[in-house]
């Protein structure tokens, strides 16, 4: 009996390690331990499909978020950029999403051109816990301002009891330009 459970146990603690390929392959004769033995190996065998499928889910995600043409983030309550796709460095005028992490001052907060507009959107995602494309204006890295669509919601960091935002925005200047020349006719 005992060596069955020492190697149960040896499985187990490489399973607590992430080695989903151990196996118990040998269960001895099929009694109560036996059958457990069965059990945990089948366990780790769903364990391991379980952890495919989320390996896959996630790559297929971060694929996405990667090549979203909007600028998508995640901001501490305090405005501290904590993640962001290529095109949020790149809409707000930086080279890569490393450019922006690796600049000392990544708080999201000052790139709202307009503090009313800031202390507005603030405002409301406190209130409500999300704002849903309001038109404000960014100040990209380069000094020229953008005009956007912007949405944000306030969700708990997995595991943790910390506050954050995720949002993204999406660029109007262009789409501005136009309508003022419509209008202008």
């Amino acid at each position: 009996v005992v060596p069955r459970i020492e190697k149960t146990s040896q499985v187990l603690s490489d399973i607590e390690e992430y080695k989903f390929s151990t196996r118990i392959k040998d269960y001895g004769p099929p009694d109560r331990l036996g059958l457990l033995m069965q059990q945990v190996d089948s366990m780790i065998s769903q364990i391991e499909k379980y952890m495919e499928d989320f390996i896959a889910a996630e790559r297929k995600y971060k694929a996405l978020f990667l090549s979203a043409r909007e600028g998508i983030f995640r901001i501490s309550v305090e405005g501290r950029l904590l993640d962001g796709n290529p095109a949020l460095a790149e809409l707000l005028g930086f080279t890569s999403r490393d450019d922006i992490f690796q600049k000392r001052e990544t708080n999201f907060f000052r790139y709202i051109y307009d503090t009313q507009d800031l202390k507005s959107i603030r405002e409301q995602v406190a209130q409500k816990g999300y704002i849903h494309n309001v038109e404000t204006r960014l100040r990209r890295n380069d000094g020229r301002v953008l005009t956007v669509s912007l949405s944000v919601n306030s969700s708990f960091e997995s595991g943790d009891e910390e506050l954050v935002y995720e949002g993204r925005f999406i660029d109007l200047t262009e789409e501005k330009k136009k309508q003022h020349i419509e209008q202008e006719r």
